[in-house]
């Protein structure tokens, strides 16, 4: 094998190992706890779709609770997803935090979402957890 084949090959291990350790994997961002919320909301406008609003009693909905980075890496921009159910529609709520440290814990909390109907978190779903 020439020197210069020899020195692409090297070339390449070293640019795809650092390509695979720097990357982040979805496994590194833990959920470490999460507590659905529901609180009574009063005179309040709740939507009802079409751009139309109900002022009136409601219940808003959100999920509070911590994740953590178990990985090596900082990572930026992550979001995560909890999946519930209003009826026969499924809903999300979804919150977005801007960076996590290595091996830091940090809290977050979902949007909220505002309904006169009874909604439920779907324990059994795990969250989706996505990150740049």
């Amino acid at each position: 094998m020439s020197l210069a084949r020899q020195q692409a090959l090297l070339i390449f291990f070293l640019l795809l190992t650092l390509i695979l350790v720097g990357c982040a994997k979805k496994e590194d961002i833990i959920v470490v706890s999460k507590e659905f919320q529901r609180e009574r909301v009063d005179d309040t406008a709740v939507p009802l779709g079409l751009g139309m609003s109900s002022p009136g009693a409601g219940n808003q909905y959100y999920v509070v609770g911590k994740l953590r980075n178990v990985g090596s890496e900082e990572v930026t921009k992550v979001m995560v997803s909890f999946k519930c159910v209003q009826g026969k529609e499924t809903k999300l709520l979804t919150a977005e935090i801007d960076r996590i440290a290595a091996g830091a814990t940090v809290g977050f909390r979902t949007r909220v979402y505002k309904s006169v109907r009874d909604v439920k978190l779907l324990e059994q779903e795990p969250p989706e957890i996505t990150y740049e």
